[in-house]
């Protein structure tokens, strides 16, 4: 979900939007130079518009060969677009994000950056690669809070990935407008075969009630058409065929719209949603 992601990057990283806008989803796979090369798949592979590549890197459980892996696959990400004969300043940055749940211990920090420095001075050596490290045990203990700080809205995403209550989740979700539409999503995930036997059926009446004004509206429009421009040539001018053929869209739509209110209605729908759907008013609904 590309909006719920964006909103991630934000609070991790302090982006713009103007900066995410028109950001890519590409091949997790990486691209192998030779069929006995070792295979690399990412959890998620970002490319933004000004070029920078984003691993992001899911981990229940920190292992010691973690921060090796991660190297391995941003050292991949780094050349994959590369071709010979061009320029090596064409090379992008590339960041690894890598979100831990249990026994990171690098060191204290909830967010740990990670770049090229020289080894005795803190000089550092470009921006090109970036490591970025979250240690999800760090904010079990700490509260939700409410107000909207970058620091507060990275915490309380990092609680919300590490939660496994529902109850915890929907409190979450009262702070975030973002974090309330994946809260619902999770929802969906977690239904029982009932529950999701019902959610599943309004989805479907949702489209149904789509289809119905989609096909009913293509019907009328069509017979409305075919009516003005039988209108028109028996008039036997342009003028009166145009005006014909006006006449048979603004008919068709009114017979989809008629059509579409009596399926809503045999649906016991209430007046107000049909209303809604079909652009009819109150009493020409009561009238069918």
């Amino acid at each position: 979900n590309k909006p719920i992601l964006q909103d991630f990057l934000e609070c991790a990283f302090g982006f713009l939007p103007c900066a995410l806008e028109g950001f890519e989803l590409l091949d997790k796979e990486l691209t192998k130079d030779k069929v006995e090369d070792k295979m690399g798949v990412l959890d998620i592979h970002i490319r933004l518009k000004d070029g920078t590549h984003i691993d992001l890197e899911m981990q229940q459980l920190w292992t010691q060969d973690f921060v090796a892996r991660s190297v391995f696959y941003l050292a991949k990400i780094y050349i994959e677009d590369f071709t010979q004969g061009s320029s090596y300043a064409q090379l992008n940055k590339c960041v690894s994000v890598n979100i831990i749940a249990k026994g990171f211990d690098l060191n204290e920090k909830i967010h740990s950056v990670y770049v090229l420095k020289e080894k005795d001075i803190d000089d550092r050596l470009g921006d090109l690669i970036e490591f970025h490290f979250f240690n999800l045990e760090k904010v079990k203990g700490l509260p939700i809070v409410c107000k909207n700080t970058k620091e507060n809205r990275l915490i309380n995403w990092l609680k919300f990935i590490n939660s496994n209550s529902k109850e915890e989740r929907a409190m979450l979700a009262s702070t975030s407008p973002v974090l309330e539409v994946l809260n619902e999503q999770m929802n969906t995930l977690t239904l029982s075969k009932e529950e999701r036997r019902l959610y599943e059926s309004r989805m479907k009446l949702k489209s149904d009630i789509v289809t119905i004004s989609e096909s009913s509206f293509n019907r009328g429009l069509e017979q409305g058409i075919e009516k003005g421009i039988e209108k028109g040539r028996k008039e036997g001018r342009e003028e009166g065929i145009a005006k014909g053929i006006a006449k048979g869209i603004e008919k068709g739509s009114y017979e989809k719209a008629i059509d579409t209110a009596k399926k809503c209605l045999a649906m016991n729908m209430p007046i107000e949603t049909i209303a809604e759907i079909t652009g009819l008013t109150k009493e020409e609904i009561l009238k069918i």
